[in-house]
C-alpha cells in the first residue's frame, strides 16, 4: 500500500517538472507584453 502511494507521488512530481518549462516561458511572455507595476516587478525579481 505504501509503495503505491510512494509512487503515485513520483509520477505527479515528474508530471508537475514536465510543466514547469512551459510555464516559466508563458510567465516571462506575459511580464513582456503586460505592464507591471515597479513594486510587483520587485518582488517578483527578489524572489
Amino acid at each position: 500500500m505504501n509503495l503505491t502511494i510512494i509512487q503515485s507521488f513520483i509520477n505527479r512530481a515528474a508530471n508537475l517538472r514536465s510543466l514547469a518549462g512551459p510555464v516559466l516561458i508563458v510567465m516571462i511572455l506575459a511580464m513582456m507584453v503586460l505592464p507591471l507595476p515597479p513594486f510587483l516587478l520587485d518582488i517578483l525579481f527578489t524572489f
